[in-house]
């Protein structure tokens, strides 16, 4: 069985917890490398700016938990229960633990202790996700040799926490290099050059920017002119006050140190900032500052990329929770699962809901869209619009049946060849054309030839005339009553629905069983058109 184990190694240098060899310049090594880290991030406008691109869209996106199986109580159950562990019951929120782990990119890794508690309920949760900074990290093993971190408390104590009470996050983690690899790596040396350019740059303005004081005495000054003339010039400054008085043969003046001459440092300053901005894909933030001309299409285009790389880090945060924490977690309340409730993010960036609206028309037009309560509660949630509640729904749902069976409650007429009249609702505008021709055609026809069709119709009986008026009649009443119930402030419940559309079906049946008895079976045909009609109606309001 060796042959199906491990062989190799990494190829990591990984000595007794002691990560060495992956980082060739000695000033970013290890704790060095943090402290560099950690002064780009709170010392340089750009760096933090875009830090901030990465964070905020992160961070103010959706976080829900997706059960293994919605349609199973059981996998519901166990996501709710996730869900309030994460997202409610610990002492550090999920958005600030968010904001702490993303600190994994500058730094390159970050490690989190889970601590757990015992709920009220009997379960075992979480209270918190405790960050273990980078630079209390000694070494990537325990005192013992087990996996794990020893880590080098503010008093000097020395502990070890193993890897089944961590969750690690890694940028860019390669072989066994727990360290990772900082997302500032590669901005460092635009950002060291920058820092020397700005410190050139204030000296030439200090030393060029106000000029030199010189100072001329005459052939005959004495030794007490010469130390008179020293003091002047030392002490001259600046400000609205500020003067000097000399005597005849005495001269003064400020030498031009033809600092307009000297190359602008900006220019070079503007040009690593935007490598900074690069070094994460948001070069887009920089178009229209200083020279660097642009416009919104070129922006966007570059954005498309970044915001894949934003999603790119959200997927890997959800696969270190969902692998890490919460398996383990489920594990300890209720078993080991086949499947497990998942972390999940929301799509990431700012939604075109030009381009989503005219989609949606187009795919709706073409029937490749169906309206359902799940297709809008998705619209809904994508376009951050208000969740409507199943009050809400089950009043537009009977409100829409209303509409739909008053309209259908209109009798049909037909002309006297039995062909449909112009105002039938279900009419096409090519039968339309066909009842112009039909009624001059037929114009003339005698009364029997009329009377005699419209007692094989159908839809021209009194008695049939009557029923549907007493559904339309039914109908109105209960919208009467939902407007009552509306100004009321009375909850329009599904239950409320269900009995509504039966006492609908049962008026219906009604309408049918007045249907009288004609040639060629044309009642039963009738029926089923009826009854192929009702459902279709019913069936696109419950989104079936």
């Amino acid at each position: 069985m060796a042959k199906y184990g491990e062989i190799g190694g990494s190829g990591t240098q990984l000595f007794n917890g002691f990560i060495t060899g992956e980082e060739y310049s000695p000033e970013l090594q290890g704790i060095l490398g943090l402290q560099v880290y950690d002064k780009m991030r709170k010392g340089d406008a750009t760096v933090r700016a875009t830090l901030q691109y990465i964070f905020l869209p992160i961070i103010r996106a959706n976080w829900f938990i997706e059960p293994a199986n919605p349609d199973e109580p059981k996998s519901v159950e166990q996501a709710e229960f996730v869900e309030d562990c994460l997202f409610n019951r610990m002492t550090i929120t999920w958005k600030e633990w968010l904001r702490q782990a993303l600190l994994f990119l500058p730094y390159g890794r970050m490690a989190f202790e889970k601590v757990f508690e015992l709920r009220a309920d009997g379960k075992i949760g979480w209270r918190k996700f405790a960050p273990r900074l980078p630079h209390t990290i000694e070494k990537w093993e325990t005192e013992n040799g087990k996996l794990g971190i020893t880590q080098t408390l503010p008093d000097g104590r020395h502990v070890g926490i193993p890897i089944e009470k961590l969750i690690i996050l890694t940028n860019e983690k390669e072989g066994d290099n727990w360290e990772g690899i900082s997302i500032f790596r590669s901005a460092y040396k635009h950002w060291y050059i920058k820092e020397t350019l700005y410190k050139v740059d204030a000296l030439s303005i200090d030393r060029q920017g106000l000029g030199i004081p010189v100072i001329t005495t005459p052939k005959n000054a004495t030794p007490e002119d010469e130390a008179r003339a020293e003091e002047i010039v030392k002490n001259m400054r600046a400000n609205e006050k500020a003067y000097a008085r000399l005597s005849e043969g005495w001269t003064l003046e400020i030498l031009n140190m033809n600092a307009g001459g000297n190359k602008n440092a900006m220019a070079s300053i503007q040009h690593h900032d935007r490598q900074i901005a690069k070094n994460i894909l948001a070069q887009f933030m920089e178009i229209g500052a200083g020279q660097n001309a642009g416009g919104y299409s070129q922006s966007q285009d570059q954005s498309r990329l970044y915001m894949l790389s934003l999603e790119a880090i959200a997927d890997y945060i959800e696969g270190c929770i969902n692998n890490y924490a919460i398996k383990q977690l489920i594990d300890l309340n209720y078993g080991v699962q086949e499947e497990y409730p998942k972390l999940q993010s929301s799509k990431i960036g700012q939604i075109d809901f030009a381009n989503i609206t005219t989609a949606i028309q187009r795919l709706a037009q073409s029937q490749m869209l169906t309206a359902t309560p799940a297709t809008e509660d998705h619209l809904r949630d994508i376009m951050d619009l208000p969740e409507i509640s199943e009050a809400e729904r089950a009043e537009l749902e009977l409100t829409k049946l209303f509409d739909t069976i008053t309209k259908e409650a209109q009798p049909m007429q037909f002309l006297p060849n039995g062909a449909p009249m112009k105002n039938n609702p279900l009419m096409g505008s090519e039968e339309e054309e066909m009842d112009k021709k039909d009624k001059s055609k037929e114009k003339g026809k005698n009364f029997d030839k009329n009377k005699e069709q419209e007692n094989e119709n159908p839809y021209m009986n009194p008695e049939r005339v009557k029923a549907q008026s007493e559904l339309k009649a039914f109908v109105l009443d209960k919208k009467i009553e939902l407007e009552a119930m509306r100004e009321a402030g009375t909850d329009i419940t599904m239950e409320y629905v269900a009995k509504i559309k039966q006492e609908i079906y049962e008026m219906q049946k009604h309408v049918e069983d007045n249907l009288p008895m004609v040639a060629n079976d044309k009642r039963t045909e009738l029926i089923i058109e009826m009854h192929e009609k009702i459902n279709d109606t019913l069936n696109q309001i419950k989104g079936e």
